[in-house]
């Protein structure tokens, strides 16, 4: 655990303690000076003085306050009064005696907390909390005091204020009273003064006036807090008749006390009066404090430790009298970073998912690299293999062709016989080439096209080329193609051509569809 404190110790003016706790509970501080301060931008705790904090006393019916803590609010607000706008106040339950509960109200004024926070901000804290020093005592002697011993009166005596605490094993009293060891010798000194104080005394005269004084020091402060004490153990006894009105014993805590103010003390009260040492056995200074002012801060670090580990009894562990603007900003701030935070672990907490399902996404993306380079080189297989299909197909209608006109290579003497008679027929007439026309083979209609050209000779009329309508004054065209269709081989002309492109001869070139069976 780790956190900086700032405290009113000693003097008007405020150090800094910056405490680090390992697991072993040892703890490692380090005291600024003030003016040093720590490092800037840094959080931690104010205490701040026991003037600062007023307090008042209220009771309430206890069934109310178990029915509805809002009444505890209001009664608060009513008894603080316009006070109430202008302070930060925090209201405890205490015990409950005849159906009614203590409450102890206290508040500090704006003025003052945002006061504190700017000290603190001039050396380098940014406060989090501003401590009551009744809570910071109360955790100290819980922690390290010897609460068996109960009820009793805690002394913490300052520089200029001190703190009065009445505890037993139910509730608390506290009050801030205005006695301070270096304003009573102050006080004191300044009554003694020599008439002449430049003319120094021999020493055994020195020594004799600094036991008196340092006597009527502890006189002085025996007398006013045996005043103190003797108010608030009236108030104690007033209360109820079963809470006794005296302690057990009373401890005393604070600098520049002196020794003989204990005894002092105890035979204006009659009661059992022990120094309490606060110092912490476990605590190791990096830089310590100066001496006369080190169990002062070791008190405020053994509060302030124990509040922080929520101890010190009832709600101390959770009072704050932080301005409400500031408390706000702080939680705005805590409540960025908690998010951050959280951001931060959802970030981190979704790394192992998404690298998985990356690793995933990569892999899967190889894959379909692969397969799209086998689509395309099967798409690029198969319109080879459709492209060779279709050669292939070709092929095979050509050799059908042939094996067709194969077959029937013994009636085709006959056929050619044929030919030759009507070409006589019409004389003058010859044959130039006779071949199968392309896609010969007709599976559907089973028949086979052979391509007849030729010519014979004509008379000088008529155009350059035409069809067997235009040369119907032709006789000889006519007579060559009623001899070519008279043929038993050929089941019709399917296509006839004639040209004059050369004079006194004409040009003939037929499609001629067979008949198989005549062929075979």
């Amino acid at each position: 655990m780790n956190f900086r404190i700032l405290a009113p110790v000693g003097s008007t003016e405020r150090g800094v303690v910056e405490v680090a706790i390992d697991r072993g509970g040892r703890w490692t501080a380090t005291w600024h000076p003030p003016g040093e301060g720590a490092k800037r931008g840094t959080a931690g705790w104010g205490l701040l003085r026991p003037g600062e904090v007023q307090r008042r006393e209220f009771g309430l019916e206890e069934a109310a306050l178990r029915a509805d803590e809002a009444v505890m609010r209001f009664e608060a607000a009513q008894h603080l009064g316009a006070v109430a706008t202008d302070s930060v106040w925090d209201a405890r339950p205490q015990a409950v005696q005849g159906g009614r509960v203590r409450i102890e109200l206290r508040s500090v004024a704006l003025a003052v907390a945002e006061r504190a926070c700017v000290c603190a901000e001039e050396t380098g804290i940014t406060v989090e909390r501003l401590v009551d020093p009744a809570d910071v005592l109360e955790a100290a002697w819980r922690e390290g005091g010897d609460p068996a011993v109960e009820p009793c009166l805690v002394l913490s005596v300052g520089a200029r204020e001190s703190v009065v605490l009445w505890l037993d094993d139910r509730a608390r009293r506290a009050r801030s009273v205005m006695l301070g060891a270096l304003t009573t010798a102050d006080e004191v000194a300044a009554r003694q003064l020599a008439p002449n104080p430049s003319v120094p005394l021999p020493e055994e005269q020195a020594r004799a006036a600094r036991q008196r004084l340092e006597d009527e020091v502890a006189a002085t402060l025996a007398a006013r807090a045996h005043l103190e004490l003797s108010r608030l153990l009236s108030l104690a006894g007033s209360e109820s008749t079963a809470r006794p009105a005296r302690p057990a014993r009373v401890w005393v805590q604070g600098e520049g006390v002196p020794l003989t103010f204990a005894a002092m003390l105890a035979s204006r009260l009659g009661l059992p009066v022990q120094t309490w040492p606060a110092s912490v056995p476990s605590a190791a200074w990096v830089t310590p404090p100066p001496a006369e002012r080190r169990g002062a801060w070791e008190l405020a670090l053994l509060g302030c430790v124990a509040l922080a580990r929520g101890r010190g009894g009832d709600a101390a562990a959770d009072a704050n009298f932080l301005p409400p603007g500031r408390s706000r900003r702080l939680a705005r701030r805590v409540a960025r970073v908690t998010m951050l935070g959280a951001a931060a672990l959802v970030s981190v907490a979704a790394l192992p998912p998404a690298w998985h399902y990356h690793r995933l996404a990569a892999e899967t993306a190889d894959r379909v690299r692969h397969l799209s380079a086998e689509v395309e080189r099967l798409r690029r297989l198969d319109a080879e293999n459709r492209a060779a299909l279709q050669r292939l197909d070709a092929e095979r209608a050509r050799v059908e062709a042939l094996q067709a006109l194969a077959s029937a290579r013994l009636r085709w003497p006959q056929f050619l016989g044929g030919l030759e008679l009507c070409l006589e027929e019409v004389e003058d007439a010859w044959l130039d080439g006779l071949q199968p026309t392309s896609g010969a083979a007709s599976p559907g209609a089973g028949e086979l096209r052979v391509r007849v050209t030729g010519g014979l000779l004509a008379s000088e009329s008529g155009g350059s080329e035409g069809s067997l309508g235009e040369l119907e004054a032709e006789p000889r065209v006519r007579t060559l193609l009623a001899q070519v269709a008279g043929l038993p081989s050929i089941a019709r002309i399917e296509r006839e051509r004639f040209s004059r492109a050369e004079p006194g001869m004409l040009r003939f070139d037929l499609e001629l569809a067979l008949v198989p069976e005549a062929l075979q």
